[in-house]
């Protein structure tokens, strides 16, 4: 019954599909039954009739068919119809409905591959999209902000830049400030913000950086702990650039933003620490005065704190990254590291199974190595049998990861060897069991491997 009653109605539909194409007769059963027509030329067809409610329908029909398509291929279909000027050219529709639904299936496309993110640009959609910010409607607000996040989430530099010369920092910022946005409203405004401060090639100008910091530095307040996360990710993104220490110096600049970023890494939410890090992380990369800078700020303290009760790897390697930088400077940078008591903490971490983590744990103790005094006070921490034994449980291993590690692990014996007592580590190797493993490792496939084994056995 239910199957007659579907092929009666598909039957209906198709007569009123072909009497509106040859004879355009518009009546409501038609407007009703557009949500049934898949086909992009028709659907163009039936947005360009002179007929509003017909208009809007098929309108929201292609937004419909957009949103509930998961194959991103199926967008082809619709851009090579010509949809996508009929859709920018809505967009200065005096229904509000009509603009949303257009700014809506536009935030699809452009949520696509690059080519169809650039249909979307090369159709003038950017101006008139920045213009939507400034309507009364909040739902066609929030709706154009996403779809700018989608086409500055590109990697052209060039939808960045032409979002920018149109003033969407200010405009986004103006949202931050307003008491009516709704969370939801400031989850895009931040992500688009995000978007605007990722790499890209060429990065975004240091003047640009320094006029959205200040939303950063409110957005980082707030009570949504995505929001919040997805700043601080912008945050590091703008201070990502290499060799660049006057992207580091806009930060240190801003107390209020380093003060805060401090603060959240014991933030309760995960989420928030590993952004937080990286921030952290990119300043330990500039000069030994930043580094410093972020030192003063009591940043061991907080370091030590959360390593006491996160469980999470990604954020104990992260941890670990951070202090290998700091580790990277002078004498006076490392003691410090050592003096907050992180080191016999962090070694604890040695046979741990993330190959990550353990590469950024012998990181640390590489960049540590270089200074006598560090070196002594590893030694007596047992650091030698810590390093031997991760020889041990990455021998036999295949994973080209694992190797990286490996010849990591024999070059900080080595550096322990050079500078160091060179029998106090010979007698700390034979007694791990170690010396058998690097006497094998003479035969590994790995030719640098093979070579820091020999160089073991010649040496000892």
């Amino acid at each position: 019954m239910k199957f007659k009653y579907i092929a009666f109605f598909i039957f209906n539909f198709y007569i009123y599909a072909n009497t509106y194409e040859d004879g355009m007769q518009e009546d409501s059963d038609f407007v009703e039954n557009i949500q049934y027509i898949t086909n992009p030329l028709k659907l163009k067809k039936l947005s360009l009739s002179s007929n509003p409610d017909i208009q809007l329908a098929s309108i929201r029909q292609i937004r419909k068919l957009l949103s509930d398509s998961n194959d991103i291929s199926k967008y082809d279909a619709f851009i090579e119809s010509g949809i996508i000027p009929v859709l920018v050219k809505h967009l200065k529709s005096k229904n509000s409905n009509m603009v949303f639904e257009a700014t809506w299936a536009l935030t699809n496309l452009a949520s696509g591959t690059s080519e169809q993110t650039q249909a979307v640009v090369d159709g003038g959609a950017i101006p008139l999209l920045i213009n939507l910010l400034e309507s009364d409607n909040s739902k066609v607000v929030n709706q154009a902000v996403w779809a700018l996040s989608n086409i500055v989430g590109e990697d052209n530099a060039e939808y960045r830049d032409q979002c920018i010369e149109l003033e969407i920092i200010p405009k986004l910022i103006k949202f931050i400030d307003d008491y009516d946005s709704t969370t939801d409203l400031i989850r895009n405004v931040a992500w688009t913000m995000v978007n605007l401060c990722r790499l890209k090639i060429p990065p975004i100008s240091i003047k640009n950086v320094q006029k959205i910091l200040p939303g950063f530095e409110k957005l980082i307040d707030h009570h949504d702990p995505n929001t919040v996360s997805d700043s601080l990710w912008g945050i590091s993104y703008s201070i990502q650039m290499d060799s660049n220490a006057n992207y580091i110096q806009l930060i240190l600049n801003n107390e209020a933003i380093v003060i805060r970023v401090s603060e959240l890494l014991t933030h309760p939410e995960s989420k928030i620490h590993t952004p937080a890090l990286r921030i952290i992380g990119n300043i330990a990369c500039g000069s030994d005065e930043q580094t410093q800078k972020i030192l003063d700020y009591g940043i061991l303290t907080k370091l030590k704190e959360l390593l006491s009760f996160s469980s999470n790897e990604n954020v104990i390697k992260e941890i670990f990254w951070v202090l290998s930088n700091i580790l990277a400077g002078p004498i006076e940078q490392v003691n410090a590291v050592f003096d907050a008591g992180l080191f016999p903490i962090i070694l604890e971490y040695s046979s741990d199974e993330n190959i990550k983590l353990k590469n950024e744990l012998i990181w640390c103790i590489k960049n540590a190595a270089k200074y006598p005094e560090s070196l002594k006070a590893m030694m007596k921490m047992g650091v030698i049998q810590n390093l031997s034994e991760m020889v041990m449980d990455i021998y036999g291993s295949e994973d080209d990861e694992e190797e990286k590690v490996l010849i990591n692990v024999l070059t900080a014996l080595q550096k322990f060897a050079i500078t160091s007592n060179e029998k106090d580590v010979l007698k700390e190797i034979q007694k791990s069991g170690s010396a058998r493993v690097i006497a094998k490792l003479q035969k590994h496939e790995n030719e640098e491997i093979q070579h820091l084994a020999k160089m073991y056995k010649m040496k000892y």
